[in-house]
């Protein structure tokens, strides 16, 4: 008997190329902040890292549900979903900024993990 051929139509990867080199580059610049003993940087960094990785995640999500929705019949909640979801993450953003003790040169260092991260996967794309 013949196997079935895989069909990767219609699955979403949950982790891209992208989000995976920001984890790593994150960790990376985690490691790095350990030299300095501080609390608050190595917490800030963190929190600079998971905000970029958490938006840049969102908007890859909801890119693709917007073009899967395309090609399926218009769902207007499904669309306002995806749209209402960058206020939220904006608000978190300041939020965080706003009423924690951040280090902001370690927040924008953790942030740019997701800048790093992005040039490598242009550099060095991923096999996939």
């Amino acid at each position: 008997m013949e196997k079935p051929e895989e069909q990767s139509v219609g699955q979403v990867k949950l982790w891209g190329p992208v989000e995976s080199k920001t984890f790593v580059v994150l960790m990376l610049i985690l490691l790095a902040s350990s030299y300095y003993r501080s609390f608050q940087i190595t917490l800030s960094v963190l929190a600079g890292g998971a905000i970029a990785l958490l938006s840049f995640w969102s908007l890859r999500r909801s890119v693709e549900g917007l073009v899967q929705q395309q090609k399926e019949s218009g769902n207007v909640l499904k669309t306002s979903f995806l749209i209402l979801k960058y206020p939220l993450i904006f608000g978190l953003l300041a939020l965080m900024i706003l009423k924690t003790p951040l280090h902001i040169i370690a927040w924008v260092a953790g942030f740019l993990s997701l800048v790093i991260a992005i040039v490598l996967e242009g550099l060095m794309p991923s096999k996939n």
